[in-house]
């Protein structure tokens, strides 16, 4: 598979700053995968209750910019974890994760712009899959991948086999078979480098169709902007939070920023609300999932676009009824995007 087998997304011609996207409410929910899962957030200083699921969630700074997350009773096979960095320029990644005995210890690695660890506020998701969904519940996939484009772990609620072809340096073309559906322009991704040893960064590059199967181009670089093999992880939700899980719950949403905004179906508020993102300066946007707020939650962001820029999260996000998210993306130097270019998912298990 080439970049050009891609067939682009429909994309809505949106002008105004503020852009409504549909909303609509999802059926009762089907037969829920038996997944296992957490998340975390830690504000700089500590565990925050507000952002950490299961409660008893602890993180360890134990060197400057390196931190272990340990999920409790937990543990599982076929798992990928997510990060964002909060509130800075630079950037986090999964560094490693293991299990010895009931609990998920996911390392986190945070990096200035310029590629030196340095210590951060940051939100991170585990999570692991296995079961199968019938396609009226929605979709849900992930990819852990090797820096040769072996697949080191997978899932897809089709029991399909996800696939990755390396393109070149950096690039990683994902194959999703089977979960296209006559409104193919749904769903949303997220994409985060894992690298133990060097800041690397992995976005959604493109993102189509190919018959009944979702592609995805990841693409990764180094903190100059340069492309770069690495390890990475990727999940595509459709109708799922970004964790799938459990009886994932009647409170999550999803927006995807091109910009402008992409077609219905990749954004989505759970509850019926009407998602709203607004541009409040270069690189900047505020978005609003009305209705879904309860905590704990999560946030996580993803960069899309072919250039080295990256995103994160400003600051904290407020949840209340609505969530407010302030996202944030920075050309490879850390200096303010030209455009925000982006995936943001929101998800709470209550």
């Amino acid at each position: 598979m080439t970049s050009s087998s891609l067939r682009p997304r429909r994309l809505a011609a949106f002008t105004v700053l503020a852009v409504v996207v549909g909303a609509f409410a999802l059926p009762a929910p089907a037969t829920a995968l038996p997944d296992r899962f957490g998340f975390a957030l830690w504000d700089g200083a500590a565990v925050s209750p507000t952002g950490t699921f299961p409660a008893a969630t602890t993180i360890d700074n134990y060197a400057v910019g390196r931190y272990k997350v340990a999920f409790p009773n937990t543990a599982a096979h076929n798992k990928v974890a997510h990060v964002t960095a909060i509130n800075t320029n630079g950037s986090c990644q999964v560094a490693d994760w293991a299990r010895p005995g009931g609990t998920e210890f996911v390392d986190v690695d945070c990096y200035n712009a310029t590629g030196v660890r340095a210590n951060a506020a940051f939100t991170v998701v585990f999570s692991s899959s296995h079961g199968s969904l019938p396609p009226s519940a929605g979709a849900f996939a992930t990819v852990h991948s090797a820096a040769s484009g072996t697949v080191l772990a997978q899932y897809n609620s089709t029991s399909a086999v996800n696939t990755v072809t390396r393109g070149g340096v950096g690039l990683y073309m994902v194959r999703l078979p089977g979960l296209l559906t006559s409104a193919f322009d749904e769903g949303s991704l997220q994409a985060t480098a894992v690298n133990p040893r060097v800041a690397a960064r992995c976005k959604i590059a493109r993102w189509g169709i190919a018959g009944a199967d979702q592609l995805a181009n990841v693409l990764c670089f180094d903190t100059a902007g340069a492309r770069a093999d690495t390890q990475f992880t990727l999940t595509y939700q459709r109708r799922q939070a970004v964790y799938d899980g459990i009886l994932p719950g009647r409170r999550f949403g999803y927006l995807w920023n091109p910009p402008p905004l992409g077609p219905h179906g990749t954004n989505l508020n759970a509850r019926g609300g009407s998602n709203t993102v607004f541009s409040v300066g270069p690189g900047q946007s505020v978005v609003q999932f009305p209705l879904i707020g309860l905590g704990p939650d999560t946030v996580q962001v993803t960069a899309y676009g072919a250039s080295g820029n990256y995103c994160g999260l400003q600051r904290f996000w407020v949840a209340l009824t609505d969530v407010h998210v302030r996202v944030a993306c920075f050309h490879p130097g850390g200096t303010p995007a030209s455009t925000d270019e982006f995936f943001v998912a929101y998800a709470s298990p209550t």
